[in-house]
């Protein structure tokens, strides 16, 4: 799934080029387990921000940090909110997975590191020779960028151009290079005509999280696993797991979905997406303000996960309201049977009129029990 062909002469490089920057590469064993992490680790992060540009970070991609902006060690259950049912207007439990404790603030920081990780341990990746190239309309690009900061690799930054300027101002002390293409958060085609531009130089490696295997490996291996720890927490006697949500973007932690439908076959699985741009409920085009969700196309991580299309949800968002706070939505069942339904918020818990409306005469007992969502912490 992932080429581990060695290049000895790369490997030499990165291994001196580690030895340098005093980095150490932590594993997917430590990433999902922090017991296994050795004491000097602990003992240096005990005195490290959150965010503070130095290798020891590494071992902080991980759902397990304390929610400590310096300092912080780890912590048995993944940090979470749970959604009060007079907020949801549902009877079951919602527990919202945090990446605000990521370095970054979200957990991108782990789907690159699965990207760049296998092509530095092989010497694919040179770092004495290649430039890492991040596209994405933002976090993931952030995520890459300080990733190679870490790794001490040069990094090139691809965003539109109409992204904030919190992000540019950021990146700008991370990536070695950024370049801002036309458009917003929809513009992904723009981002990737200039990927195929830089990709003539084989200087540029390009790390591509809609092809790149790694981005759902760790996700399945690393977010699966987190998702399951932080039910077995949290349930109460007689709790069901009974559905997991995300959003699609590079479909990398839906790739979780797929751990949990192992490990808790009756559960559903759901997928979002803007619905000013429905490409899984509608074949649909458009443009969102939704940043850090993708559109437009279905891609590798749909093909190696598709747990979700078995008997699953697609859940359109509709961006305006977020911003605004209300509004209408759109809820689609069963993507089989291709039903919909759609309605306005009349002041009503919206999370339950979506749910009464799709199951006419109460709701199902295996959605009342629980859910867990996975959130980005942005």
């Amino acid at each position: 799934m992932i080429d581990l062909t060695i290049n000895k002469t790369g490997l030499e490089h990165n291994i001196q080029k580690a030895k340098e920057n005093h980095i150490i590469i932590p594993t997917i064993a430590q990433m999902q387990n922090p017991d296994l992490i050795p004491e000097k680790i602990k003992a240096k992060l005990s005195h490290t921000g959150l965010w503070d540009v130095d290798p020891v970070n590494l071992f902080r991609i991980s759902w397990h940090n304390e929610a400590k902006e310096q300092g912080g060690l780890f912590q048995a259950v993944p940090n979470y909110v749970e959604i009060p049912s007079k907020l949801s207007g549902v009877p079951c439990r919602i527990i919202a997975m945090s990446g605000k404790w990521f370095p970054t603030g979200c957990h991108k920081v782990g789907a690159s590191f699965g990207c760049l990780a296998p092509r530095l341990v092989t010497g694919q990746f040179d770092a004495t020779y290649h430039h890492a190239v991040w596209p994405s309309t933002g976090n993931y690009c952030r995520g890459g960028a300080f990733n190679s900061k870490l790794l001490a690799c040069e990094s090139v930054a691809i965003l539109p151009q109409d992204m904030s300027k919190e992000r540019f101002d950021w990146l700008k002390s991370i990536a070695g290079q950024i370049i801002a293409t036309p458009g917003c958060e929809s513009n992904v085609k723009e981002i990737f005509d200039k990927t195929w531009e830089l990709k003539q130089d084989p200087t540029m490696m390009i790390f591509n999280q809609f092809a790149e295997m790694g981005n759902p490996l760790w996700h399945y291996n690393v977010t699966g696993y987190a998702l399951a720890e932080l039910f077995e927490a949290v349930k109460k006697p007689g709790q069901n797991f009974a559905g997991a949500c995300f959003t699609s973007g590079s479909a990398g932690t839906m790739s979780a979905g797929d751990l949990l439908k192992e490990r808790y076959p009756h559960l559903k699985l759901a997928v979002g997406e803007a619905l000013q741009c429905p490409t899984i409920l509608d074949n649909g085009f458009g443009g969102h303000r939704i940043e850090g969700i993708g559109d437009k196309r279905l891609t590798d991580g749909f093909a190696t996960g598709p747990a979700v299309f078995e008997d699953g949800f697609a859940l359109g968002i509709k961006a305006v309201d977020l911003l605004d706070h209300g509004g209408e939505l759109l809820f689609r069942g069963g993507l089989a049977d291709g039903e919909a339904v759609e309605f306005v918020d009349d002041g009503g818990p919206p999370v339950a009129q979506a749910v009464n409306n799709r199951f006419p005469g109460g709701t199902p007992q295996d959605v009342q029990e629980d859910a867990h969502v996975d959130d980005t912490g942005q």
